[in-house]
């Protein structure tokens, strides 16, 4: 049996996946936060915020474009060499773990 904590484990790790397959599918293009977010319908903009900050931490995808006071909508992410290498392998990387 999965206990709460688990299940809530494992959708983060689907959501992160997600976010760096689509990321992949629209590469090499930069895409917008509110691109992604109409790419990725069923994602909340505010997780899905949490898990693009979490992604750049592990170098797996990147914020171009930045500039100060720019509106969240607007800033620009693509997806690194070492996130590419991750969506290909489609194995377990722990740091894709909560």
């Amino acid at each position: 049996m999965i206990t709460p904590d688990e299940a809530k484990a494992i959708l983060i790790r689907k959501a992160r996946r997600s976010v760096l397959v689509t990321l992949k599918l629209l590469a090499p293009i930069a895409v917008t936060f509110s691109d992604l977010c109409h790419a990725m319908p069923l994602a909340e903009p505010e997780h899905l915020g949490i898990d693009l900050h979490y992604l750049q931490s592990k170098s797996y995808v990147v914020r171009v474009n930045a500039r100060p006071n720019q509106r969240r909508d607007d800033q620009e992410y693509m997806i690194t060499h070492t996130g590419l290498e991750v969506v290909d392998r489609i194995t377990v990387d722990p740091a894709l773990e909560p």
